[in-house]
């Protein structure tokens, strides 16, 4: 088994090397790339708990390098592991999102059209929405999803910033009549 476990490290070492080719030493690796990094891995489709195995070994060696005096800061600390978001679900790619919103219209209907495309979020879930419901988090804006249909329904999903002014300029009390 120690075989394997040393397999499995070089394999990610290899896939964290790559995905970090453009750093040269630990001091560039900060806070910000480190996220990146995690998005990037979350990204190539990989669970919650492979990212963390991920990052776990790059803190690793990370970890070697500040006991022995190379660094003296660790990055990793305040790192939220992916398992602590449920079911982590990526927004459209960003070209995807530009034909989307390639034709700006003052049409109500086609802003429900993109809230609904972008979030997958029912009609009765979408008229419950307000801009209080946006969360901004260090990766990013994620939308709180009141739930309508099961004890599962209520969530948060990604969005993009286009969503989000959308969502903030939307006038949802029209839906109620």
């Amino acid at each position: 088994e120690d075989s394997k476990n040393l397999s499995e490290r070089k394999s990610k070492c290899k896939v964290l090397s790559e995905m970090l080719s453009d750093i040269t030493t630990f001091e560039e690796l900060d806070k910000q790339r480190l996220l990146k990094l995690q998005k990037q891995l979350l990204e190539k489709g990989l669970s919650g708990k492979t990212v963390n195995g991920y990052l776990g070994c790059l803190h690793s060696i990370y970890k070697y390098f500040i006991d022995n005096g190379f660094i003296e800061t660790d990055i990793f600390l305040g790192l939220r592991p992916c398992s602590n978001v449920k079911n982590i679900r990526l927004c459209f790619p960003m070209e995807n999102l530009k034909h989307i919103f390639s034709e700006k219209t003052s049409n109500p209907y086609l802003d429900l059209i993109h809230i609904s495309i972008i979030t997958g979020m029912r009609k009765g879930e979408i008229i419950r929405t307000s801009a209080n419901d946006i969360i901004e988090k260090d990766y990013g804006y994620w939308l709180h999803v009141n739930g309508t249909k099961t004890e599962n329904a209520p969530r948060e999903v990604p969005i993009t910033e286009e969503l989000v002014d959308i969502i903030r300029n939307f006038d949802f009390t029209q839906l109620n009549d």
